[in-house]
């Protein structure tokens, strides 16, 4: 399982492909969150199961499943991580702008919202 099959299958499903999620309450791989129809990639692998997740697998000849194998350390190297945040732009959020931009410097990218 990776992202960018986890996103063509969303495709063909029909379904929409929200993204990466790094979640340790999810099931590791392709998921399709039943409530919403929405599919996305757990990257984590936490060997959990779980609530209204399903985990989206491919089938070869038959009904026997592909297994899942968690992103290798090289594949999990190429990932880049997005921080944001939002601010109300408070004096007391001010004054953590400082340290939360530093926080931040480890991110690949970053934003503040307002």
């Amino acid at each position: 399982a990776d992202p960018a099959r986890c996103k063509r299958a969303a495709r063909k499903f029909g379904r929409k492909f929200i993204g990466m999620l790094a979640s340790p309450g999810e099931p590791f791989g392709c998921l399709h969150r039943s409530s919403d129809r929405d599919v996305m990639f757990q990257r984590l692998q936490t060997g959990k199961s779980g609530g209204d997740r399903q985990v989206v697998c491919s089938t070869v000849q038959g009904k026997q499943p592909i297994k899942c194998e968690p992103l290798s350390t090289r594949e999990a190297m190429r990932l880049k991580v997005f921080c944001f945040a939002w601010t109300a732009r408070t004096e007391r959020e001010e004054a953590l702008l400082p340290y939360s931009r530093k926080l931040f410097s480890a991110c690949d990218g970053y934003a503040f919202f307002t």
